[in-house]
């Protein structure tokens, strides 16, 4: 509910500062400090002078944390939430979107630990000469193995 331009602090969905940070996974200070450089803008306050943080504020603020930890520069996020913002999306749908991206980045992860675990347990990452022959070998392209060690004459 809006009191002469605040927000009622007993408003269902308005988070505090403390509260969105958490959900997000950053400090206040770094909400903070997205305000006072306006890459996201300040959410209304209540009664009291707090920040209260509504679905769209959370969504903007979560989407800013993941390009943070994928170590994209403010600027670059900053282009990314305008233009995010133009799509005029409603809290649902970009709740959806933001959660694809996210499985997307799963899945692309899930891939490199995988393909790094493959990797530790092959011979290939210990021995790569050995490996580069044989897979040589069973190509064709490298002659067969030197009679000598095989045992043939």
């Amino acid at each position: 509910m809006w009191i002469f331009g605040f927000v009622s602090p007993n408003t269902p969905g308005r988070l505090s500062v403390k509260e969105v940070a958490e959900l997000a996974g950053v400090t206040p200070r770094a909400v903070r400090h997205y305000h006072s450089i306006g890459l996201l803008p300040e959410p209304p306050r209540d009664a009291s002078g707090y920040r209260r943080y509504g679905g769209k504020e959370v969504i903007d603020l979560v989407r800013v944390a993941r390009l943070r930890a994928l170590g994209m520069p403010l600027p670059q996020i900053a282009q990314r939430i305008s233009a995010a913002d133009s799509e005029d999306l409603s809290p649902a749908d970009a709740l959806d979107a933001l959660a694809g991206e996210l499985d997307a980045e799963i899945n692309r992860l899930v891939a490199t630990r995988d393909r790094l675990r493959e990797l530790a347990a092959s011979e290939t990452f210990d021995q790569p000469v050995k490996a580069l022959t044989q897979a040589l070998q069973d190509q064709g392209v490298l002659g067969p193995a030197d009679p000598m060690r095989s045992g043939e004459s």
